[in-house]
């Protein structure tokens, strides 16, 4: 898509020399707008917010009809977005955020994921990724709508307005539980005389409306002695968790390899 601007809103010519320095060229939805001259009068400033209204409400509906790959490339930057995109796909996917390979762009409220290497052998895996994405776009209460190729390339993830989210988001809940984990050093007392190895996979979900986390375990390290005492402690733990009132219902799983792991937030998927 290519853009155009004219220098002068009369479309009059202007010479470079005079010509001010211009922000950088973007989509015209969701522009991020300087405030109004001091001198403009009240009237002026009343007439305005008011057109800016009616524009966000029409800029809103055409969002929801839009395909997310349209708003994406209409919208200016919302770089902000981009941290709490990453640590919400990190949960769900089971990945290190310190490690996510994965190239991440917000524009708008529509967010693009973008493997960094193609030819990364961990992306011949991608059936395995693309059900991750788009599991994470079915539960996570932050997103709203995905759009997933089947083959390595760049995915699309419509972002929720904060007020549609519910009152507590997946990440924040799996925050609080890893930290209650480290704090009360459940992975030193159980290796502590118990042997496991291989992938342990803690599945944890929340029910619409639920407000305590329930535990269940996977993967060939769930039935070890080591695996055993770490879920046993983790259920524990997140039974103690008062979870605030939630609309929908969310389930994510953290992979992890035993014996190496040292905490619920050092996840590894368990195909790498």
């Amino acid at each position: 898509m290519t853009w155009f601007r004219l220098a002068t809103m009369d479309a009059e010519p202007v010479a470079l020399s005079a010509r001010a320095p211009l922000e950088p060229l973007s989509g015209g939805r969701h522009r991020h707008r300087p405030p109004l001259p001091a001198d403009r009068a009240p009237a002026c400033r009343a007439e305005v917010a008011r057109l800016a209204e009616a524009l966000a409400a029409i800029e809103a509906e055409l969002g929801e009809r839009a395909r997310v790959g349209e708003v994406f490339a209409l919208s200016a930057p919302t770089s902000e977005l981009v941290p709490e995109v990453r640590r919400e796909f990190s949960l769900f996917l089971g990945l290190d955020i310190d490690n996510f390979p994965f190239e991440t762009e917000c524009r708008g409220p529509v967010c693009t994921v973008t493997p960094k290497d193609k030819d990364d052998p961990v992306m011949a895996t991608w059936i395995s990724w693309w059900r991750r994405f788009e599991k994470a776009g079915r539960d996570s209460v932050w997103f709203a709508d995905i759009q997933a190729p089947m083959s390595p390339g760049t995915i699309f993830v419509r972002v929720r307005p904060e007020a549609d989210r519910p009152k507590v988001a997946a990440s924040s809940v799996a925050r609080e539980l890893i930290g209650r984990v480290d704090v009360a050093g459940v992975f030193e007392r159980c290796k502590q005389g118990n042997f496991g190895t291989g992938p342990l996979l803690v599945q944890l979900g929340l029910e619409k409306g639920g407000r305590k986390l329930g535990i269940e375990a996977g993967g060939t390290a769930a039935n070890t002695p080591l695996g055993t005492c770490i879920v046993n402690e983790v259920r524990d733990i997140a039974g103690a968790i008062d979870v605030p009132d939630t609309r929908t219902g969310v389930h994510w799983t953290i992979s992890m390899m035993l014996p190496e792991a040292r905490s619920l937030d050092q996840v590894r998927p368990p195909w790498r």
